[in-house]
């Protein structure tokens, strides 16, 4: 049996957090940092994004670190967002930049002791920009806003092919020019994460190719302003971050997780600086480690447990380290055996040059949720539809005879609310515009199941 963690006052105390983070010593200028990744191939630690010299953000630096130095490995002019080792090949990506001189479109790669461009990503879509490059099973992938790879039309995918790129599938979308922010592999399929409504009912936040369509899992992330921001596998499932609010009808906040059939949370949740699942929160970034996720972003508050930015899920419960950080964290990885991310401007007190190493010995949390015997609540669906057509729809086998109900549109706005004293429930939808609907049916104790309504009328 799966047991519920509650973070409201059941906390049980694992280490005394002692300022485990401390400034990594990054010694040129930054204003945010996009990606620390660790390049196995030489042994290093590489930063990308706004590092310079000099205090001009046009000239850019791409850091590696090794033997607790940094070094200058090139400068850029442009945005660097990404960095991935692919083969024996270093590739980067970001906006239209010069690396060393070069002329580079959107990607470069270094090789033969020198940068060369890595094909052509771009046109008309937004800024032309790539925002994350992914090796996923020996393949290059990358996602961003474009529309255009070398030659063909492409919305915002990429995969790398006979030496060059092509695009996945034909993803269709409702809006012109989605933002993709990271690419993934889960059980045989390519899932894509970011600011996308897929057409035609526009489901939001995350989509998945299973080698022939782009669908979206589980009705996609429920509510307006949704998206995700990144993924991770974890013991199995696929756990997404982003923005996503637990009162548009999604199954977490912040964060929830997918087995391939539904979403559900993480225990109680990301949660805003009120501890509360109504106001902002981000997650940025996901990294499993060991037995544990590690969990990075904007939020103040992880299961109920103070968690300042950075949390860790063992998959059971959230732990918080009683670090308190000023500005956000943006990426995380393990670099010789210490863990290093991409973070705000303060932590403890003391000024951090937005990249931070942990020195507080194994990665254990302070302050945790505590177990207490009670079932985890489920969002699966049993409730069967029938339509009636013109917007009108019976629910059938409810879990309960008496349940309460919402209905939310895709803003996360509720259209209607009531009860009922029957095991069926009636939703007119005829007054409202055609698309796709949410209701979620609550039963006392019981958490509260979600429906996928289409209104076609």
């Amino acid at each position: 049996m799966r047991l519920l963690y509650l973070g409201l006052g059941l906390w049980t105390h694992v280490a005394t957090a002692q300022d485990n983070w401390r400034d990594a010593g990054m010694p040129h200028y930054t204003v945010g940092i996009r990606q620390v990744y660790t390049d196995n191939t030489r042994d290093s630690l590489v930063a990308v994004g706004y590092i310079t010299e000099i205090n001009d953000f046009a000239t850019a630096s791409i850091l590696s670190y090794k033997n607790d130095q940094w070094n200058t490995t090139t400068t850029a002019q442009g945005t660097v967002n990404s960095v991935v080792r692919y083969g024996d090949t270093l590739i980067v990506a970001g906006n239209p930049m010069e690396i060393d001189g070069v002329q580079i479109d959107r990607v470069g790669a270094f090789y033969n002791g020198a940068w060369h461009p890595f094909g052509e990503i771009g046109g008309e879509a937004a800024d032309g920009i790539i925002k994350k490059l992914k090796v996923l099973n020996g393949s290059l992938y990358a996602v961003g806003s474009f529309s255009q790879v070398d030659g063909h039309p492409c919305n915002g995918i990429a995969k790398r092919e006979n030496g060059h790129w092509v695009p996945v599938g034909n993803l269709i979308t409702d809006t012109p020019y989605p933002i993709l922010v990271d690419v993934i592999e889960y059980a045989g399929d390519i899932y894509a994460c970011g600011a996308v409504s897929l057409a035609p009912n526009g489901e939001n936040g995350i989509i998945r190719f299973d080698g022939t369509n782009w669908t979206a899992p589980g009705g996609g992330i429920l509510g307006g302003n949704a998206g995700g921001l990144c993924m991770a596998i974890y013991q199995d499932e696929l756990v997404l971050g982003g923005t996503i609010h637990r009162s548009a009808g999604n199954a977490g906040h912040m964060i929830m997780r997918w087995n391939g059939e539904e979403w559900r949370g993480l225990g109680t949740h990301l949660r805003d600086q009120n501890n509360d699942t109504i106001g902002e929160a981000r997650c940025y970034a996901l990294l499993p480690y060991q037995d544990k996720l590690l969990v990075a972003g904007g939020f103040w508050y992880a299961g109920g447990v103070p968690a300042s930015r950075f949390a860790i899920w063992d998959g059971e419960r959230w732990c918080g380290t009683g670090d308190e950080w000023e500005g956000y964290g943006e990426s995380l990885t393990v670099f010789d055996d210490t863990l290093f991310m991409a973070s705000g401007y303060e932590v403890n007190g003391l000024p951090v040059n937005r990249i931070a190493k942990w020195v507080g010995g194994p990665i254990d949390g302070s302050v945790c949720t505590t177990a207490v015997n009670v079932p985890e609540q489920t969002t699966k669906q049993t409730i069967t539809v029938a339509s009636l057509g013109n917007g009108a729809f019976v629910l059938r086998n409810l879990p309960c005879t008496d349940p309460r109900y919402r209905v939310v549109d895709l803003t996360g706005r509720t259209i209607l609310t009531g009860r009922t004293n029957s095991s069926e429930l009636d939703v007119d939808l005829g007054t409202f515009a055609p698309g796709v609907y949410t209701a979620l049916v609550g039963c006392t104790g019981r958490g509260e199941y979600v429906v996928k309504l289409i209104n076609d009328r």
